[in-house]
């Protein structure tokens, strides 16, 4: 082979820097998106809808959900590269969480190998938006940028006071502790702020203990991620946990599948709404050693008919969603609402809402 000539060489310098040049133009960051990994080589983009709330577009959250977890079980050059947060306008409690905790795991994958996210056109985002993700911890969960100028502009909202994600593989107490933080004085009383805080201690329990059995996926983090609010002028405490385990309906044990079949007719025992309701009440009626150790062990779901407020409590799991509520117009009434989802949200969200009025 011929050496090559000081002339050959420079044409394919330039080349090279033409090629690369147009490639950059081609997949120009700043065009796209929100969130953007370093090293770019091929850029996968996923969308996100206007309304980015599980209340009102569970399937659109669902949908961006699956898609970031489609592409980081990929090669490591079809790894996510952006994901466009410019299109929110709308943006629940409970949708930022499960999100947060996707790119979590996401940010722990090993093809990664401790590379960080970084916040791009940041200031293109509803200020509304920005202001309650970086109040939640959204940022600072992630370890990744956020603009000083931008958070010294961002006012926090007076009305909200948020307890920021909290993530961890065990149950934690320092965990339950901030949650003082939201100062529930005077509305609660100790003994059922005692009551909350044992709830939220056996959603983690059953999250470590049950949830990741058999769990069979390319990549698991075996966390759990919890947040919590105070909407002063409403004044309603709202507690979030979840987690991206199997869900209730997949890892109840055998002894109590069994009860269960015996409290609901077999045409529906394949029902993830119906199953989660059995499991809490078999929870609540089984005496306490028989079944300790086994699923819902305590009926977590205790804390809000006891509450003595019109309280809620949810949970989503498989393609079932659970809703409890007590209170209900002011009065004594309780009332349980089952819901069949048309797709999963990959796990189990637990939700404690709180009326201090």
């Amino acid at each position: 082979m011929k050496r090559p000539t000081i002339e050959t060489k420079k044409w394919h310098r330039i080349h090279a820097y033409k090629l690369n040049k147009r490639r950059k133009k081609r997949f120009n960051g700043t065009e796209f998106a929100s969130i953007i990994d370093s090293n770019i080589n091929y850029p996968t983009y996923v969308l996100c809808p206007t309304d980015f709330t599980l209340e009102t577009n569970f399937e659109g959250v669902v949908d961006v959900l699956n898609q970031i977890r489609r592409i980081s079980s990929r090669e490591r050059n079809e790894l996510i590269k952006y994901i466009d947060f410019r299109s929110i306008r709308q943006l629940s409690e409970t949708a930022a969480l499960v999100l947060a905790a996707e790119l979590d795991r996401f940010n722990q994958h090993p093809l990664r190998k401790g590379r960080r996210l970084f916040a791009i056109d940041v200031e293109e985002w509803d200020q509304s938006v920005r202001r309650k993700l970086a109040e939640m911890g959204f940022f600072d969960l992630l370890n990744a940028t956020y603009p000083k100028s931008l958070a010294e502009n961002d006012t926090q909202d007076p009305n909200t006071r948020y307890i920021q994600f909290r993530s961890g593989s065990k149950v934690e107490g320092s965990v339950i502790e901030e949650l003082r933080e939201i100062d529930l004085d005077p509305y609660i009383s100790i003994p059922r702020r005692r009551l909350l805080f044992a709830a939220v201690t056996e959603a983690m329990t059953n999250v470590v203990h049950h949830a990741y059995l058999n769990r069979q996926s390319s990549f698991t983090v075996r966390k759990w991620w919890l947040s919590a609010m105070r909407n002063v002028e409403e004044k309603e405490v709202s507690i979030f946990i979840y987690d991206q385990g199997r869900g209730i309906p997949n890892t109840l044990p055998r002894k109590f599948s069994e009860r269960i079949r015996e409290m609901i007719p077999d045409e529906i025992s394949r029902d993830d709404a119906r199953m989660i309701q059995a499991a809490h009440d078999l929870a609540r009626s089984a005496s306490g050693e028989q079944y300790r150790g086994h699923g819902l062990q305590r009926d977590v779901r205790r804390y809000a008919s006891e509450m003595g407020h019109r309280a809620r409590y949810r949970v989503i799991s498989g393609n079932g969603a659970y809703t409890f509520a007590a209170g209900v117009d002011g009065g004594e009434r309780e009332s349980q609402v089952l819901s069949t989802l048309r797709r999963s949200l990959e796990g189990t969200l637990i939700e404690w809402r709180l009326s201090l009025q």
